[in-house]
């Protein structure tokens, strides 16, 4: 009788183990959509490309509702993304993002005005996946190309002034911050489970953006907790900027990107 109580219990433990996982799923999981288009354009276009984009939307015409507020400025995540990936434009929206984004469906093509260049282009791909964030047995490798500090550092101030091995880690802090920005943004809170590592050396580069020298930085890095294919982290990462690829021997699954 013992034996059967002990297995009794066993069971409820795990019945109980799997409700919460499927909670939690609910809870942290986010759609994420990737629309790929078919004609090229310049990383200077990309903003262009962005005000062309949302003028075609159908709802709300203001940029500033593709932003997920937190009541705080710097804790705001861009819920709809605008970059050049395979050197081609794509939008990459996330949960409540997708629905303005996903009116662009019902347009055949696209003329644009990208800064003094007029683009025609059209829909070519489109995909959407389910986003959980979950501990990795093993971790994942991740591309970061043009990352600018959230915190508005452009690479002039503390972390500039470090040795090359303090800087390292005194830009993981910073990406660290950047990506329980977005954890927050969908409900998941992975401070104490969240570890990342950059692998490599980091390589800066001073880019002009809006007339303003940027400095921008590249590097390779390890996490721990799975992260989206395609979305940006830090400062300006809803025109291009901060973009993380994952690499290919690790990924879940084949994205449009």
């Amino acid at each position: 009788m013992i034996f059967l109580d002990e297995k009794i219990a066993c069971w409820i433990f795990f019945i109980n183990f799997a409700i919460r996982n499927i909670i939690s799923s609910m809870i942290t999981g986010i759609p994420i959509l990737y629309m790929l288009f078919d004609h090229g354009i310049h990383p200077e276009e990309v903003p262009s490309f962005r005000r062309a984009m949302v003028r075609y939307m159908n709802n709300d015409t203001n940029p500033k509702a593709d932003v997920c507020k937190k009541g705080e400025s710097e804790s705001q995540y861009p819920l709809a993304q605008y970059k050049i990936l395979c050197g081609r434009p794509v939008i990459v929206a996330l949960g409540n993002a997708i629905p303005r984004v996903d009116s662009l469906l019902s347009r055949s093509s696209f003329s644009s005005l990208l800064g003094v260049r007029k683009v025609d282009m059209k829909i070519e791909k489109v995909e959407c996946h389910q986003y959980q964030p979950r501990i990795q047995a093993s971790p994942r490798h991740y591309s970061m190309n043009h990352y600018v500090f959230s915190d508005h550092d452009s690479g002039n101030g503390e972390g500039a002034l470090l040795p090359l091995k303090d800087q390292t880690h005194y830009i993981e802090g910073l990406l660290k911050k950047d990506i329980l920005t977005f954890f927050k943004s969908i409900g998941y809170h992975g401070e104490k489970e969240l570890k990342i590592i950059i692998t490599d050396k980091v390589f800066p580069e001073r880019i002009n953006y809006k007339g303003e020298i940027v400095q921008v930085l590249d590097f390779h890095f390890i996490s721990n907790i799975l992260l989206p294919d395609g979305i940006g982290l830090g400062k300006h990462s809803d025109i291009g900027f901060g973009t993380i690829i994952m690499d290919l021997s690790t990924k879940p699954y084949q994205s449009a990107i």
